[in-house]
């Protein structure tokens, strides 16, 4: 057992005469006897959490650099067949590397969920107004570098 004796005691009261299913792989941990699943052998935990974790502004950074990245991925298509614009295209070559740009940002805000959600709702919310900038600025590019 690798978590504190009063730790494990809680996990096991808690199973007691519960169905619940392992955060894994879902195994039934009824009347589970250690800290660990029997099934995939990982170190259970008994924990608190936030009931309604504020989201708002996660998911409006977010779709934010989700609707970017959807137009990177046409963009990588299109360049991929067709090259890039010439040279003298300064804005749309901008925009088009702005939407290739937002598909590991995407990502990466997808991944960070939880480092975001820990920072305070002001820093959330510069965040989501920098994505939203930044997406609005590679679409104002694109419309304003097409001939």
């Amino acid at each position: 057992m690798t978590g504190s004796p009063d730790q494990v005691g809680w996990l096991r009261a808690y199973l007691r005469g519960r169905d619940v299913g392992c955060p894994l792989c879902g195994y039934n941990l009824r009347d589970l006897g250690s800290d660990r699943c029997p099934e995939c052998g990982r170190e259970v935990r008994l924990g608190v959490s936030v009931a309604e974790p504020y989201l708002r502004a996660w998911v409006t950074a977010v779709v934010a650099l989700l609707i970017a990245a959807g137009v990177g991925v046409f963009v990588l298509c299109v360049v991929a067949k067709e090259g890039w614009p010439p040279r003298r295209m300064v804005a749309l070559r901008v925009s088009l590397w702005a939407f290739l740009v937002a598909i590991p940002l995407a990502v990466g805000a997808v991944v960070g969920r939880r480092a975001m959600l820990r920072a305070p709702q002001a820093g959330q919310w510069a965040i989501a107004a920098g994505a939203g900038a930044f997406t609005v600025a590679a679409f104002a590019l694109f419309v304003g570098g097409i001939d």
